[in-house]
């Protein structure tokens, strides 16, 4: 969401532009943005709020940022303004819940499984991804661990080798013990992933989705990506054998950083930090308006 050069708007599927054509697709970004201005400001009329003079500005210009992402995974363009931006690495929630007694029997029954899930990312035909991800990803023998997800998937009759789980789970204690993860490339999953360190193939769906795709083929964690409009069995099949055959010095490099770091300790330091110095900032000068002399 913040603008840059070096790379294209979130919305476009296509990452390897020419620079001026990134800055071409943030103007029609900012574009699209001034077209709801007026609407917005009718909006914020109705709860006695002033109008906005800039809808870009009102979303984006903050006076700090805080990314929870990996610098290697999203590397900083060299046009961004730095004094506002602090990267702290991902921000990782690690559920205390256990893995679920059925998946848990289903790990412990047979080899490591190809898991398989996309969040919440939904589909107009789930009958028929269901169907390309079972003869997919359980091509040569596989197991098969599918989240149902927003999209459904799993429904109806299915192999003894595939497990369907129907709430959500618990990644950091679950992908570790997948042969390879199979997922639309979200941040936190992309984030998760990497932290594990096992194999992936992404199934990009929208926006950021094909940044982080691109991403990772880039650097020698993940084959290139499957598009879900170019998703069948064969195509799933030919990226979970490339993903299984990829160096995997590249992912045990990532997962070996990004379990030492901690994200949110940063970002909480730097939160207080900003607190506590604001905080002083208002007892001065709010002492200055009384004609005391500030503590």
């Amino acid at each position: 969401m913040l603008p840059s050069a070096w790379y294209s708007p979130l919305m476009f599927i296509w990452q390897d532009l020419p620079r001026w054509a990134n800055r071409l697709g943030w103007g029609f970004v900012s574009a699209v943005l001034g077209a709801m201005k007026p609407t917005f400001n009718r909006a914020r009329a109705r709860h006695g709020l002033p109008p906005i003079g800039s809808m870009r500005s009102h979303l984006l210009d903050e006076p700090h940022y805080l990314l929870a992402c990996d610098p290697e995974l999203a590397p900083v363009p060299p046009d961004w303004d730095m004094s506002r931006i602090t990267i702290t690495g991902p921000w990782f929630y690690d559920d205390a819940a256990a893995i679920d007694p059925d998946v848990e029997a289903f790990l412990q029954a047979g080899t490591p499984p190809v898991y398989v899930g996309f969040g919440s990312m939904v589909n107009d035909d789930v009958a028929a991804v269901t169907r390309m991800i079972v003869e997919g990803a359980a091509a040569s023998g596989r197991r098969v661990l599918m989240s149902k997800g927003w999209a459904g998937l799993g429904e109806g009759s299915l192999p003894a080798y595939v497990k369907v789980v129907h709430g959500p789970m618990p990644h950091a204690k679950l992908f570790p013990r997948m042969a390879a993860v199979v997922h639309h490339g979200g941040s936190g999953t992309t984030a998760n992933a990497l932290r594990a360190g096992v194999p992936q193939v992404i199934v990009p769906h929208i926006m950021d989705q094909f940044y982080f795709a691109h991403r990772l083929e880039e650097l020698g964690v993940a084959p290139r990506a499957v598009p879900i409009k170019k998703l069948a069995a064969a195509s799933l099949a030919r990226s979970l054998d490339a993903a299984l055959a990829l160096d995997p010095a590249p992912r045990l490099a990532f997962a070996e950083r990004l379990r030492a770091g901690d994200g949110i300790a940063r970002a909480i330091a730097i939160l207080e930090r900003t607190t506590e110095n604001r905080g002083q900032t208002t007892i001065s000068r709010g002492a200055e308006k009384r004609g005391l002399s500030p503590v």
